[in-house]
């Protein structure tokens, strides 16, 4: 009896130790390693590339991870979970210039030791306009008319805002689960729904250092005409008055001359406000408004060398026959600034502009649950000086913007 229960003992230890060797065995099997190196600018030789903080965040469930790079300029993570990963780093040299590291769709495969090399490169448009805040979740008594950005000159001289383009760009933004990644290819090229740009002779609208721009989707007073029954919990401080635009958008001449017919509920002309030009809206014939994407638009402002060629346009992957859609491309390096706003924390996989231009990615609400919430996505200050303010300007919009409650234009 005694023989037979120590049998019976040793079989179950057996068992036991067999099936936590197997389960400890599959779970290594579903990790490796990425050793992020990092590449010296040379353009920037004294700028090291040790001790430097590198993020490492999957896509799948936004979890990030951090680690400080050794003497080699290696930073080190250590049996992560496989996945895709989106790798970031910044080195502020001034407080508007910084070299930035990013490696998008990182894949990492069970059991691969992965050595990434990262290019340390100069961010696009430091000390030059910057974008400051992007307001697109507007109220819904309003239907969202209130929607505006400001642009602010983040050098320590005067600008000109005279021929300044900007874009809203094509891409999903992860906040439906039939959302489908554009997946055209981001280095050379980003690509726009919409451009117009500032009007000017190249001397006609200055903007001073510390000062900026709005363009206003409807340059008109929302708090006239407020009615505190139309939808519950709404009050008159919710409203914008922007009236005082230096801009503002107004789709019916461009689409006029293309033979459509505007919206002029949605396009509410304000004849003291100056009109920016519409260069392209994309599927004019029934997007009857200029608009940003409703869950968060990818907003960049740029200069070509020359005049915008309104048909260097690219049939998009996610097409069919009944529903061609063509978008315009936007070549990298004329980007200033951009800020690539997404649905929720966990949209990265649909990114729509290159690293070099924002090596991150923002938005409004972790959930995503942000549709008519009156919040505003706005630019972090990182250094106040004796006659303005200098904003952060990392070209990670990660680290650049935060969701605040309320819009400020002009303000803080």
């Amino acid at each position: 009896m005694m023989k037979k229960l120590l049998s019976l003992s040793l079989s179950v230890l057996m068992i036991a130790l067999f099936t936590l060797t197997s389960c400890n065995r599959e779970e290594k099997t579903y990790l490796g390693t990425i050793t992020v190196k990092l590449n010296a600018n040379s353009e920037f030789p004294d700028v090291s590339v040790a001790d430097v903080e590198v993020s490492l965040t999957n896509t799948a469930d936004n979890i990030v991870r951090t680690e400080k790079t050794n003497a080699a300029g290696e930073a080190i993570f250590a049996q992560i979970p496989v996945g895709v990963y989106t790798v970031n780093t910044s080195v502020k040299i001034t407080a508007s210039l910084s070299l930035n590291g990013v490696a998008q769709n990182v894949v990492l495969a069970p059991n691969e030791i992965k050595v990434l090399p990262v290019n340390m490169e100069k961010a696009i448009g430091s000390d030059n306009f910057i974008i400051k805040e992007v307001f697109f979740a507007g109220k819904q008594d309003y239907d969202q008319k209130d929607r505006f950005f400001e642009i602010f000159n983040n050098s320590d001289k005067v600008l000109y805002a005279d021929g300044l383009h900007f874009a809203d760009l094509a891409g999903a933004t992860g906040s439906d689960a039939n959302d489908a990644v554009l997946g055209l290819p981001l280095d050379e090229y980003l690509y726009a729904m919409r451009v117009a740009k500032i009007p000017g002779n190249g001397s006609t609208y200055a903007v001073q250092p510390g000062k900026s721009i709005v363009i206003a989707f409807n340059a008109i007073n929302f708090k006239e005409g407020f009615n505190p029954g139309n939808w519950a919990g709404l009050k008159i401080e919710d409203y914008l008055d922007l009236s005082t635009a230096d801009f503002e958008m107004n789709a019916i001449p461009f689409l006029e001359s293309k033979g459509f017919t505007g919206n002029t509920w949605f396009d509410v002309d304000n004849p003291s406000v100056p009109d920016v030009e519409i260069l392209y809206m994309f599927n004019a014939g029934n997007m009857t408004f200029f608009r940003l994407n409703d869950y968060g638009p990818g907003l960049v402002i740029f200069r070509p060398e020359q005049p915008l060629d309104v048909t260097n346009t690219i049939l998009s992957p996610l097409s069919t026959p009944n529903n061609p859609m063509y978008f315009l491309k936007i070549p990298v390096k004329y980007v200033i600034d951009g800020v690539d706003i997404l649905d929720n924390s966990s949209a990265a996989k649909f990114k729509r502009m290159d690293g070099k231009v924002d090596a991150g990615f923002t938005f409004l609400k972790a959930d995503g649950k942000a549709f008519y919430s009156g919040m505003s996505i706005r630019r972090k200050v990182a250094d106040v000086k004796s006659d303005r303010k200098v904003l952060m300007d990392t070209n990670n919009s990660t680290n650049d913007f935060e969701a605040i409650t309320r819009p400020t234009p002009r303000n803080y």
